[in-house]
């Protein structure tokens, strides 16, 4: 999934958004909403969308069928980090955290693994085409 941050333009079109939002994801079950705030931004909203078609095509639904616009931040994607040191695994609760959020990174240094979403797929295409395999492609 890929994630993006959603957050009015002005505070005061806070209640407005919110109720285009979940408008909207009555709509598509596919998109995964919860509240985040941000100290420059406000009181907003975190969204996973399937991938950057579908964000775009709901924050144009957004902005064409409830006149609400919205700030949206950078999309980025859901990492898993592996942490060394007792007392970092101490503070972060476990040996393997799950980032949704980049301002969330941990500090570079502690982390002894990163595992960023990949997939392996296979094209099948019409016989006058060649069949491709693709081994790891990163989302």
């Amino acid at each position: 999934m890929v994630f993006s941050g959603v957050y009015p333009l002005d505070q005061s079109q806070h209640t407005a958004l919110r109720g285009a939002i979940e408008k909207l994801v009555l709509n598509d079950s596919a998109v995964t909403v919860s509240v985040e705030s941000s100290t420059a931004l406000g009181q907003g909203w975190r969204l996973g969308f399937l991938g950057l078609l579908h964000l775009e095509v709901f924050n144009q639904r957004l902005e064409q069928e409830y006149d609400a616009q919205a700030l949206m931040t950078v999309p980025s994607v859901t990492y898993k980090a592996k942490i060394k040191g007792e007392k970092n695994i101490k503070i972060y609760g476990s040996s393997e955290i799950v980032i949704h959020n980049p301002s969330f990174f941990p500090n570079p240094n502690i982390i002894e693994e990163l595992y960023e979403p990949m997939v392996t797929g296979t094209l099948i295409t019409p016989g006058k085409h060649t069949t491709i395999q693709v081994a790891s492609v990163a989302e």
